[in-house]
């Protein structure tokens, strides 16, 4: 690529940045001739990305429109939020959502498999291996679930000590390219409450 506004009025080229490699777990699943592991996985992608989900998503959900005729309509009104729930589920519950890096993750993938919701049910069941797969690869890849995995770990040592994730801001770094959000419309990430004495944070 050759830019004419700069870089010597265009003597410089650049060359494309080349995307980075998926994990091989994945890239085999999202091959469509990688076999039948790949076929079943892209046939039921949907719920197998609705097992991995932080959070639910909340909003007024006009139901009304359906009730004719024509293909199905999906239509909300007002804020459209995310909910999380706390790290531990409450009373005798199972786990869900991002409880599920925290919570009894010995039994991790029979509690994924039974997490999905009623209107993420599909026919048929989905395949341990590819939810045990996928497991392995968002442990190794996501810093998300890599804060969640510390939290459990922490629980495991100290299982009285109250424990909780937050974002803090980064003081030393560019304050525009590192700034966390700060929009009022994020209510938070943690169930939980913040003393007077914490440093800067947001919620």
């Amino acid at each position: 690529m050759v830019y004419n506004l700069c870089c010597k009025v265009g003597k410089v080229s650049l060359p494309s940045f080349k995307p980075p490699p998926p994990p091989l777990f994945l890239a085999e699943l999202l091959c469509f001739d990688g076999g039948s592991r790949s076929r079943t996985f892209l046939e039921k992608i949907r719920q197998y990305n609705a097992l991995f989900s932080f959070t639910s998503m909340g909003a007024s959900i006009d139901r009304s429109v359906n009730n004719g005729g024509g293909p199905p309509v999906f239509k909300i009104s007002g804020q459209v939020c995310h909910h999380i729930c706390s790290l531990l589920p409450l009373g005798n519950g199972p786990p869900k959502y991002a409880q599920l890096y925290v919570y009894d993750t010995s039994n991790e993938l029979a509690n994924r498999l039974q997490a999905l919701g009623p209107t993420d049910k599909c026919d048929g069941d989905l395949d341990p291996e590819i939810v045990a797969g996928l497991t392995s690869m968002l442990d190794e890849f996501n810093p998300l679930v890599k804060q969640f995995r510390a939290a459990r770990d922490r629980l495991a040592e100290n299982g009285n000590e109250e424990i909780g994730i937050r974002i803090v801001g980064a003081t030393e770094d560019d304050p525009v390219q590192y700034e966390l959000p700060s929009a009022n419309e994020l209510a938070g990430l943690i169930v939980g409450d913040f003393s007077k004495e914490d440093s800067r944070h947001y919620s």
